[in-house]
């Protein structure tokens, strides 16, 4: 029996058809990753902001809480060397008046300690706290972190720059020197393509950590001066005036340059 012979026009058809299932396969599994993407964003972002009362426009963070206490408790005591911090953030606006959106504004991750179980903070310190860090609770309806210790950064008065935070414990402020414009040849760079520097000025010192014997050991780094420390170390804020400032420990501190 002789085999149907199929026209050209059938075949066009055919791969046409087939192409168009390929493309949509392709475009649901990006749409796919994208959206995965935005979800995993938007569950590890954190509040940015200060408490002030002179605030013109202030609100509570809406955190994405992963775990959600039950209605009929409104207190929450840490245990251990733990505390709670009440993450807020505030509207800033521009010099001519226009109000950026949060992910605008060059403010550290802080809140205002409730409850605290530990003797460098108290309640109604405000502090800047390491990103990411501890576990999100909602307590009627407002957002909360359950912070350790360790995880507190430094304390700052309401309202003030990062630029006059009191680092905690072992940790040192340092204003991060600019990155250079341009190559040791003379060609200038883009800001993706400059190398970020691990030298700053060292701006404030924390009072140290306790040994076992329970002698506070103060940090080596002294104010003024000039110093190289760990890559991908420590906590990055920006201040007001635009100044890159990071906090470490002083044991990520590598060297003292001149």
């Amino acid at each position: 029996m002789p085999r149907e012979e199929k026209s050209p026009l059938h075949s066009r058809s055919r791969d046409e058809f087939t192409l168009y299932c390929s493309t949509l396969f392709i475009l649901n599994q990006n749409i796919d990753k994208m959206m995965t993407a935005m979800r995993v964003q938007a569950g590890s972002r954190r509040a940015i902001g200060h408490p002030s009362a002179s605030a013109s426009r202030s609100r509570a963070v809406v955190v994405r809480a992963a775990v959600s206490v039950p209605s009929e408790i409104s207190k929450v005591t840490p245990l251990g060397d733990r505390v709670v911090v009440k993450a807020v953030i505030v509207e800033e606006k521009t010099s001519s008046g226009i109000f950026l959106p949060s992910t605008s504004q060059a403010k550290p991750n802080q809140g205002e300690i409730v409850s605290a179980n530990v003797e460098d903070v108290k309640v109604g310190d405000v502090v800047a706290y390491s990103k990411y860090a501890g576990t999100e609770v909602e307590i009627k309806g407002e957002g909360h972190l359950i912070l350790k210790n360790d995880d507190l950064v430094g304390v700052l008065q309401a309202g003030a720059d990062v630029s006059k935070m009191t680092p905690l414990q072992d940790r040192v402020l340092i204003k991060v020197d600019e990155a250079s414009d341009s190559t040791a040849g003379g060609l200038v760079l883009t800001d993706a393509s400059k190398e970020e520097p691990t030298i700053g000025t060292v701006v404030a010192v924390g009072p140290g950590m306790k040994n076992a014997e329970g002698e506070l050991i103060a940090p080596g780094s002294t104010v003024g001066s000039r110093v190289m420390y760990q890559k991908f170390s420590g906590s990055e804020f920006e201040g007001s005036d635009g100044a890159k400032y990071i906090v470490v420990k002083d044991a990520d501190i590598l060297a003292a340059v001149a």
